[in-house]
């Protein structure tokens, strides 16, 4: 899948920098922005899902938001950083090299910090059964070792704050497996669930999930609201350069080259 620039803001790219994929650009275009005004992104690579949230929050709050970047490697560390310190929302944003491990001990040890954040972002890592890359950078963000969803699902609880959001885009399988965890953990409820196609003649590649945090799950059965919405979203009608519709409406406006579309 492509990768672009942005229009406020530009993602660092050089031999050893991981790229913008679309993966992220997806998540961050897609998940529900309520008014949320505490964010944490999980694994945050070059920044680009917390810059585009960043973009649509300023729409909607102006400056009243923060956003948390977490990741284990030193080098997208930095690359966050340096991207967050070069945009105009550098005060908005905070990067920190830290493990979502060593953050839900950090939280789990202090009752000060429990429920801070109205929504987690996470382009995780996935293929869990599939060989370790060369690159021991590549393995960290392509591998769930480092991430399990179990993990993610167990710190989300500590980290939300109650009806907040937790929104992963995850490859078919991982989604799917998620789905079966979340369905008999009592904390948690599917919201949105949008299935990614590549091409429309071919099946999902990616799982895009909104989850919401209920820890009075009679909520759920009280609120029309949290009724699950599936949905489908077709990148292209067929193989080339041009993309629907849909997918330019979604993502446009966050990228400088202009989207050829059927």
């Amino acid at each position: 899948m492509a990768s672009f620039y942005f229009k406020k803001f530009v993602v660092e790219q050089s031999n050893s920098a991981m790229k913008v994929n679309t993966d992220g650009v997806l998540l961050a275009a897609w998940v529900s922005l309520d008014a949320p005004v505490k964010l944490l992104d999980i694994g945050s690579g070059t920044g680009v899902i917390s810059l585009i949230i960043a973009q649509r929050l300023e729409e909607i709050l102006s400056n009243n938001f923060n956003i948390t970047a977490i990741d284990v490697d030193y080098n997208s560390y930095l690359e966050s950083y340096n991207n967050f310190k070069n945009s105009i929302w550098s005060d908005n944003l905070e990067a920190l090299h830290i493990s979502l491990q060593d953050l839900y001990l950090d939280y789990k040890s202090s009752t000060v910090g429990q429920g801070k954040f109205n929504l987690i972002l996470s382009n995780p890592p996935f293929f869990t059964n599939s060989l370790p890359a060369p690159s021991k950078r590549r393995n960290i963000a392509r591998h769930n070792h480092s991430l399990p969803l179990e993990l993610l699902l167990e710190s989300s609880t500590l980290l939300l704050k109650e009806g907040g959001l937790l929104a992963v885009v995850l490859p078919v399988e991982e989604g799917e497996r998620l789905l079966e965890m979340v369905s008999a953990n009592k904390e948690f409820v599917v919201k949105r669930v949008c299935k990614v196609k590549t091409v429309l003649s071919k099946p999902p590649k990616r799982y895009l999930i909104e989850l919401c945090m209920l820890k009075n799950t009679l909520l759920v059965a009280k609120d029309a609201h949290f009724e699950l919405k599936q949905e489908t979203l077709v990148i292209q009608q067929k193989g080339g350069e041009c993309y629907t519709q849909e997918y330019n409406e979604l993502v446009k406006r966050f990228y400088l080259k202009e989207l050829k579309t059927d």
